[in-house]
């Protein structure tokens, strides 16, 4: 009786079963937690339609916000102030987060301070700087504002640095020039011709072909012929 020879196993045979045995693992495994993956996949589905929701939610409520900030601002732009104020507030509240209600905060500081309420114009200035983001032009106007209103409330001082801040923060506005011009009218307010002689100067140098280049140089004339007097 011939004997059967024994078959040797080889590594191909190994790495063969141990995959066969992988992959019966898997199955089983799958099998075992069929109800859970499914619960996973729903899972996901119902996220990705809240995700969805939300996002056309926000799509939606920014559409919203930038009608009420148009209708607001033509009120503004109208002169109906209480009616800009009232409806900027609520686009402020109901609309946090979007463009139109970061905006309204600085039509809120223009609009306080047409209704001479210095303090709160100055707030809304505030918040508007502190929030994200926003066009650089009407950043360097709500640092204006709020050094505005401290002109306004005789705090020149204050005042005449915010200009100076401004001036520094945005030399290449268009707001500069009248930001400087600003600084030295309150330095010469306080009796200071001498501190507002260097932003005139500093006025006519940078911005020469400002309008209000010309109307430094009269200050500069006038400081002058004050000085040669005083000697």
């Amino acid at each position: 009786m011939v004997k059967k020879r024994r078959h040797r196993l080889t590594r191909h045979d190994l790495k063969t079963d141990r995959f066969v045995e992988s992959t019966m693992e898997l199955v089983s495994t799958a099998r075992h937690h069929a109800p859970t993956l499914i619960f996973s996949v729903i899972a996901f589905i119902v996220l990705l339609l809240v995700v969805t929701y939300v996002v056309n939610g926000r799509k939606k409520a920014r559409i919203q916000a930038d009608r009420y900030l148009s209708s607001a601002t033509a009120s503004f732009m109208n002169g109906d102030f209480e009616t800009a104020r009232d409806g900027l507030e609520d686009i402020s509240r109901r609309f946090w987060g979007t463009r139109a209600a970061r905006e309204a905060l600085f039509y809120l500081g223009n609009t306080y301070y047409a209704l001479n309420d210095y303090d709160k114009a100055e707030s809304n200035f505030e918040r508007f700087l502190r929030a994200r983001g926003g066009w650089p032009l009407l950043k360097a106007s709500a640092a204006m504002g709020i050094a505005n209103c401290h002109e306004q409330k005789q705090q020149f001082l204050v005042a005449a640095e915010g200009y100076e801040r401004v001036a520094d923060n945005y030399g290449d506005s268009p707001i500069a020039p009248e930001a400087l011009i600003s600084a030295a009218r309150c330095y010469e307010i306080m009796g200071q011709a001498m501190a507002a002689r260097p932003l005139y100067e500093r006025l006519r140098h940078n911005y020469p072909e400002s309008e209000l280049a010309a109307v430094a140089d009269f200050h500069l004339k006038i400081i002058s012929g004050i000085e040669q007097v005083s000697r």
